[in-house]
């Protein structure tokens, strides 16, 4: 072979490696996830909002959530490294192909070497990374739990607050008619200061509530926005665009003994530790068989010359740093499996929290259920007492009131219900059943 030929062979083999990391590198840019969109201004006033919908957008424009997809896909490539041992290597070196003035041509040689076996090898890597992967995935699902949470309660206070703007507006043209009604007969001189002072501070208490309303709607809306990562429009004395209906049928309990398994079995972070568990044995598996020989076989071109291999490497001894590594994930693992109870525990305590504040909360909506009913029959009571001529319009508006003020007390305690009902079936991983 002359050196013409050995310079020929070796730019074609550089022009087939260069071409098949471009076709790689082009093939990975083109399946590479999309930039995080950035937070979107939405202008539509017809856009009705359900909670379902705000949980999917939650779920889509969550940065957060798109760094721990990328840091998934980071895991994969990383595990699908380790199989890359298992591909033949090419090296070629050359220390000095082309010098001037003097054009001299110095030694060109190629090898390739190839992995025929090793006990401790790319595969039991591969194993441990794809754990890593296991682990990425089920710390992404967790964090898409954490935002169904927000996300529920962000929007039922919110549909709450939105739902009693009907309850502080008659407030507000009640007040606003008896102040009225109070400052003519002020100038007329029929009321005296005791009386005028308490009209006044009746519509201070008024205002001030009305005030304290919306200083707690606006920071509920935005709140809501930023946990769906979207911009709804809407003035600040216009309605939000929610959609959301309360359920005909009561919340029914399960037993705790239930919930506490569906938490076993749903629960990320107990199947992220199982998986760890398994990831510790097999790190030693690995270590146990570090000390087994590999066998690997190649061949090498040296300008003329060419020879074939066939190698077995052996480490004996290693200066104990296999059995050391060996004794740490036998030791990790026990941590784990301590981690493992301990995080039972906690999440034991969770579910029986929630379950009893909810059955608590539970009570309590049925006796207001009771008061709205009573509250609507002494309306309706005193309506037909006035048709008759034995009550009067102010009674009949007394009555109006108690029923609109007990029908706000039940809505509030069936806001809380479902509210606490997130929380367990949070506390329970969301199961599907």
């Amino acid at each position: 072979m002359n050196k013409k030929s050995v310079i020929k062979n070796f730019l074609v083999s550089i022009f087939f490696i260069l071409l098949t990391q471009n076709c790689y590198s082009v093939s990975q840019k083109t399946n590479t996830c999309p930039i995080t969109p950035k937070i979107k201004r939405s202008l539509n006033t017809k856009l009705r909002l359900t909670l379902p919908g705000a949980i999917r957008l939650g779920i889509k424009q969550r940065p957060s959530l798109k760094a721990l997809q990328f840091a998934t896909t980071s895991q994969q490539k990383e595990a699908d490294k380790q199989l890359s041992s298992y591909l033949p290597q090419l090296t070629v070196s050359g220390p000095t192909l082309y010098t001037f003035p003097t054009r001299k041509l110095d030694s060109i040689s190629i090898s390739i070497s190839q992995l025929l076996y090793s006990p401790a090898g790319p595969g039991d890597l591969y194993r441990i990374s794809m754990k890593s992967v296991k682990i990425s995935q089920y710390a992404q699902a967790l964090h898409e739990d954490l935002i169904q949470h927000q996300v529920e309660h962000a929007f039922l206070k919110c549909w709450l607050l939105e739902e009693k703007r009907y309850f502080i507006t008659t407030l507000k043209v009640a007040s606003d008619e008896l102040y009225s009604k109070a400052t003519h007969k002020d100038l007329a001189g029929l009321l005296n200061k005791q009386e005028k002072l308490r009209a006044d501070t009746s519509n201070i208490a008024a205002d001030a509530k009305v005030i304290t309303y919306f200083n707690q709607l606006f920071p509920a809306r935005g709140r809501l926005e930023y946990f769906i990562g979207e911009k709804l429009f809407c003035r600040e004395l216009s309605k939000m665009p929610l959609h959301w209906r309360l359920k005909e049928n009561p919340i029914k309990l399960d037993t705790l003994d239930n919930y506490c398994q569906k938490s076993y079995e749903n629960r990320k972070e107990i199947k992220s530790k199982n998986v760890e568990i398994r990831q510790a044995e097999l790190y030693k598996k690995y270590y146990a068989k570090k000390h087994y020989p590999s066998f690997n076989a190649g061949s090498s071109l040296d300008n003329n010359d060419q020879s074939l291999y066939f190698k077995m490497t052996w480490n004996i001894f290693d200066g104990l740093s296999s059995r050391f590594s060996y004794d740490s994930f036998k030791a990790k693992k026990m941590k784990i499996q301590m981690e493992k109870s301990d995080l039972i525990q906690k999440i034991n305590l969770e579910v029986e929290t929630e379950f009893y504040h909810l059955k608590i909360l539970l009570k309590d909506l049925e006796a207001k259920a009771v008061a709205l009913k009573a509250a609507k029959n002494l309306l309706v009571l005193s309506k037909e007492k006035f048709k008759v001529g034995l009550n009067t319009k102010v009674a009949v508006k007394i009555a109006n009131e108690n029923w609109e003020k007990s029908h706000f007390e039940w809505l509030e305690y069936c806001i809380a219900c479902q509210l606490k009902k997130s929380d367990l079936d949070f506390a329970c991983g969301y199961p599907k059943n």
